[in-house]
C-alpha cells in the first residue's frame, strides 16, 4: 500500500470518557499497561506500508503531540513523507459553530494536493485492532469502489455500549444500500468501523462540494447523501475489534485483555502494536505481593495483592492493599490497607490509607487525574 497515506481524525463527537478525556483527547487515553489508544490504528497503517499519515487534532491535544513525538516509534521520522501533526485550525467565520469533520479535512487540503499518494484511508482515533489493511484496499479496487467502509459486526452488548455507531445494510454484493445514524432499534448488526478507503482526488472533490455544501460530518452527511450517486462498499473485518468512547467500554476493552486469545490476537502476532517508549527499571515485588492474571508494567512497587488487574508504569500497591478488577495509570499510589474493586484511577491518583473504593463491572469507579481519596 505505498500508494496511499494515512489520516487519523482525532476529534470526540460523541465520547463520555468524562475524567479520562478531561485533560487529553481520546486518541490520547491511556491503554493497556503502556499504550495510547492511537498507536493501535496508526501501527495498524505503518504495518501496512503506510508511510504518509497525517494525524489532525483537536481540543486537548498536548499529551497526543508529546506522546507521538516526531514518529520515531513508528519509523514516521522521514525526511519525505512521514508523520504530520495538524493543530486545530480557527478561523474567523468558523468560531460560532462547532466543526465537523469535514472542515476539519477541508482545513488540510494543502497536505491532500502536495502529497503523491493516489489513495487515502481515513480512520478516527477511537478503534483498537491489529489489521492489515491490504485485503481492504483488495477489496475496494476489485469492486472498483469510490468509497469503502470498513465494518464489524457487534451483538447486542456492543450496540448498549457504544454511545455513538453507524449501522450498515449492504446488498448481495456488499453495495450499501442505507445507513443508520444511532439507530434505536438497529436493522443490521454491521456497525462502522470509521475507517475509509477512497481515492485522494475523489476526495477532495467531495470535501469541496460538502463544504460549499454546508455539510459537516463525513457519514451522516457526505456518505449517507451520496449513496445513489457514488459506489459505495462495505468490507467486512472479522478480527477482533473494540470502540472505546464510553467508561463502560473503556473498562470492558481493558478487561479483556487479561483474555490470552484477545492478547495474542492484538500483541502477539507479526505485526506489533508501536508505542513511546520509556525506559524503566523492572517492577519490584515484596515478600507478602501476590499477583495473578495481572498487566503490570514496569517501575511497579507491588507488595500487596493484586488480581485481574492492569497496573501501568509507576504504581505503588502498597502492604495489605487487595486490588481486584481494577484499572490503575501512571504513578498512582495505593496506600496501606486499602481495597479497590472495579475501580479505574487515572494517573497520580493517590488513595490513602484505609480506603475502600467498589464499583461494578458496568459502573466502575472513575477516580480523575491527581485526585487524592
Amino acid at each position: 500500500m505505498k500508494d496511499t497515506m494515512g489520516i487519523i481524525l482525532t476529534k470526540d463527537t460523541n465520547n463520555k470518557l468524562y475524567e479520562l478525556s478531561a485533560q487529553r483527547a481520546v486518541a490520547a487515553v491511556p491503554f493497556g499497561g503502556r499504550y495510547r489508544i492511537i498507536d493501535f490504528i496508526l501501527s495498524s497503517m505503518v504495518n501496512s506500508d503506510i508511510s504518509n499519515v497525517g494525524v489532525v487534532t483537536h481540543e486537548n491535544y498536548q499529551s497526543l503531540m508529546d506522546h507521538l513525538g516526531a514518529g520515531k516509534e513508528w519509523d514516521l521520522d522521514r525526511k519525505l513523507c512521514g508523520l504530520f501533526i495538524f493543530p486545530p485550525n480557527v478561523r474567523k467565520e468558523s468560531v460560532d459553530r462547532s466543526k465537523g469533520t469535514l472542515e476539519e479535512l477541508y482545513n488540510i487540503m494543502h497536505y491532500f494536493r502536495r502529497s503523491k499518494e493516489k489513495y487515502v484511508v481515513i480512520s478516527e482515533s477511537g478503534v483498537i485492532c491489529n489489521m492489515q489493511l491490504d485485503d481492504a484496499m483488495e477489496f475496494h479496487l476489485s469492486k472498483e469502489a469510490d468509497v469503502t467502509v470498513l465494518y464489524n459486526a457487534v451483538d447486542a452488548r456492543g450496540f448498549k455500549e457504544l454511545s455513538s455507531l453507524t449501522s450498515l445494510s449492504v446488498d448481495r454484493n456488499g453495495q450499501i444500500v442505507s445507513m443508520e445514524i444511532n439507530p434505536r432499534f438497529p436493522k443490521s448488526n454491521k456497525v462502522s468501523m470509521n475507517i475509509y478507503i477512497t481515492k485522494k482526488a475523489l476526495l477532495e472533490t467531495l470535501i469541496d462540494e460538502s463544504i460549499s455544501s454546508g455539510l459537516d460530518e463525513i457519514e451522516s452527511d457526505l456518505l449517507r447523501k451520496n449513496l445513489g450517486s457514488l459506489r459505495i462498499f462495505a468490507y467486512g473485518y472479522r478480527g477482533y475489534v473494540a470502540r472505546i468512547d464510553t467508561v463502560r467500554s473503556y473498562f470492558r476493552t481493558s478487561m479483556e485483555l487479561l483474555n490470552r486469545n484477545v492478547m495474542h490476537e492484538l500483541f502477539s502476532g507479526e505485526n506489533p502494536i508501536y508505542t513511546k517508549v520509556k525506559d524503566e527499571v523492572p517492577t519490584m515485588y515484596g515478600d507478602r505481593a501476590s499477583v495473578s492474571n495481572s498487566l503490570i508494567a514496569d517501575g511497579c512497587v507491588i507488595e500487596g495483592n493484586v488480581q485481574n488487574s492492569i497496573l501501568f508504569r509507576g504504581v505503588q500497591i502498597s502492604k495489605n492493599v487487595n486490588v481486584a478488577n481494577s484499572i490503575i495509570l501512571q504513578n498512582s499510589e495505593v496506600h496501606e490497607n486499602s481495597v479497590l474493586e472495579n475501580v479505574i484511577l487515572d494517573k497520580d491518583v493517590i488513595v490513602r490509607v484505609g480506603k475502600r473504593l467498589t464499583g461494578q463491572a458496568d459502573y466502575p469507579v472513575l477516580i480523575g487525574k491527581g485526585g487524592v481519596i
